[in-house]
């Protein structure tokens, strides 16, 4: 059967999405420009059969042609971006040539915002105004742009053969956000907790082209982002390259040749390199595989087990008539977990991945017991005003702070230690909720502003013994529009947000380091619950009904509940 025949369900996806982008990119432009082609099919660029190449198509734009104005070989060239397949080779046509080989597209993408504004600059130079979106760094690093930002452009031209080609431009493709969306995929670059137990993603974006593993693959040599650096540590020795400067797929395995610095690796390290590896290049599609050589010398390197992750029940856990219990069909009761809430006339709790900790929050502060036995002891750890709800993190620590800008950070251990936070930049901020990732290593905070409230996220720096000491430098994460009011992790490289929209309430799903998708709105909303071990978005409401989000709307779970959490 032909092999056009065979087209995947998301390779059609894409030839549609592509043939979408293409007609939005050309309406953008062909107003200002009668040059873009307006009639004739869409012609994709070629197919490559090996690794993820297979699995997409590209809008392949036109070259230069005879006569062709000064701003219309820009926009032609910028329109050119749209095509990175062949080291964008088409975009190459519209340079001179001295630039065709030194011209760097990888440096920088821009996510157009807006329509684009020519003005001459000297003698043959021209420069162009946008609004940009968004913008996508080297290493693949994505970075939203406030609304109203710009940025200027510079190009110079020269004749050559009688026909316009740029001299000067600068280092970078731009595209409007329908191409982005074809175009580019996010990938996590693995690293591991300082305590060398979990993986770590950091999310990157990438071209989807036959290189795609080779960027990779740098990008993963290179390191952590500067915000995660202090937080995670990676098994490859640092300074260690690409012996060969591509990363090849052959039967579905990634051959990964590094430089003679990996050598420089124990055993262990060498496990972790590879399960880091691994995991990284994974994502691509047609990769199942990796094989690490050294200068060219195959590696038999063993596979490093690593533990799971404790993901809890898959059922939301909720305090519903005085009593903790599954919100699923049965409402299995939480063992032991009468006695404490006797005790405490509890508004919010936390329980820890395994079940066996539980804290309690009233009007007098947050309460922790065991979940052992039966009447455990109830123990007042906290008593500070205006404690948010409280969260455990993978290693068993509890975190609690108030809502005052002035409020300390706090991680009790299981033996009721207290271990002060060092954060600097939460002084100052008052906090709404805080949120731990499901691996331990990021805390994510909703800080309160009355112009309008701010998402952040910081990697939580660890001792060797893996008890918390402080927080790195947060990045910010808000999610353009209306203010959140609730925040969850969702999975390990994203958060589910809560916003407060003029009549309802918008779910959003915020990949940390890349975009929001949106969830429909809901009525009455005030806390937003995300599964850990699948998919499925949960909202609180006040009257204390949980909806799920099921098939693009929301369906009733049960009603009667003051407070909900998933373990862990």
């Amino acid at each position: 059967m032909p092999r056009a025949m065979n087209l995947t369900f998301k390779t059609k996806l894409r030839r549609n999405l592509a043939g979408l982008a293409a007609a939005l990119l050309a309406a953008s432009v062909v107003s200002a420009c009668a040059q873009i082609p307006s009639s004739g099919p869409v012609k994709e660029g070629p197919e490559i059969t090996e690794g993820i190449a297979g699995e997409f198509l590209y809008y392949s734009p036109s070259g230069p042609t005879d006569g062709d104005s000064q701003e219309e070989i820009i926009r032609g060239f910028i329109n050119a971006g749209t095509a990175p397949q062949n080291d964008y080779s088409t975009a190459r046509e519209y340079l001179a040539s001295d630039l065709k080989g030194s011209w760097n597209p990888s440096e920088s993408t821009l996510v157009q915002r807006g329509a684009m504004n020519f003005t001459s600059a000297g003698l043959n130079g021209m420069q162009v105004a946008t609004g940009v979106q968004a913008e996508v760094r080297d290493q693949g690093q994505y970075q939203a742009k406030p609304e109203g930002y710009q940025r200027y452009l510079d190009f110079v031209l020269v004749r050559e053969n009688g026909q316009w080609r740029i001299s000067e431009a600068p280092n970078l493709t731009m595209v409007i956000s329908p191409v982005f969306d074809v175009i580019f995929e996010p990938y996590s670059l693995y690293f591991f907790d300082r305590q060398n137990k979990y993986l770590v993603p950091d999310v990157r974006w990438f071209p989807s082209r036959a290189s795609t593993t080779t960027l990779i693959t740098k990008a993963l040599l290179e390191g952590p982002a500067e915000w995660l650096s202090d937080g995670v540590v990676s098994a490859i020795p640092s300074g260690t390259n690409l012996a060969i400067d591509s990363v090849s797929i052959a039967g579905g395995v990634a051959q990964v040749d590094l430089t003679a610095r990996a050598l420089v690796a124990d055993s262990p390290q060498q496990r972790r390199m590879r399960s880091q590896i691994l995991a990284t290049l994974t994502q691509v599609p047609g990769v199942s595989d990796i094989l690490i050589s050294i200068e060219r010398a195959p590696q038999d390197i063993p596979i490093e087990p690593l533990p799971q992750q404790n993901q809890g029940v898959q059922f939301p856990i909720g305090i519903i008539n005085n009593s903790l219990r599954q919100v699923s069909g049965n409402q299995a009761l939480i063992r032991n977990s009468t006695y404490p809430l006797s005790k405490v006339a509890a508004k919010d709790f936390a329980l820890d991945s395994s079940q066996t900790r539980l804290a309690l929050r009233d009007e007098e502060g947050v309460w922790v017991t065991s979940l052992n036995s039966i009447g455990q002891p109830v123990e007042l750890i906290d008593n500070r005003a205006g404690l948010l709800t409280p969260a455990f993190d993978a290693q068993g620590y509890l975190w609690l702070t108030t809502a005052s800008s002035t409020s300390s950070l706090v991680a009790y251990g299981d033996a009721g230690d207290a271990r002060q936070i060092d954060a600097g930049w939460l002084q100052g901020m008052k906090r709404k909720a805080i949120s731990v990732s499901s691996d331990g290593s990021r805390l994510a905070v909703l800080e309160q502003r009355t112009s309008g409230n701010r998402v952040w996220v910081a990697v939580i720096v660890r001792d060797a013994k893996g008890q918390p000491e402080r927080l790195g430098s947060p990045i910010e994460v808000t999610p353009a529009g209306a203010p959140a009011i609730s925040i969850t992790w969702d999975d390990p490289s994203s958060l589910a947000v809560l916003t407060q929209g003029l009549a309802t309430q918008v779910p959003k799903i915020v990949r940390i380091g890349g975009l929001v998708r949106e969830l429909p709105s809901v009525g009455d909303g005030v806390k937003i619950l995300a599964s850990p071990s699948d998919a499925s978005i949960y909202i609180l409401t006040s009257a204390g009904e949980l909806l799920q989000n099921r098939n693009a709307s929301w369906s009733l779970i049960k009603g009667g509940i003051s407070a909900a959490h998933f373990a862990g």
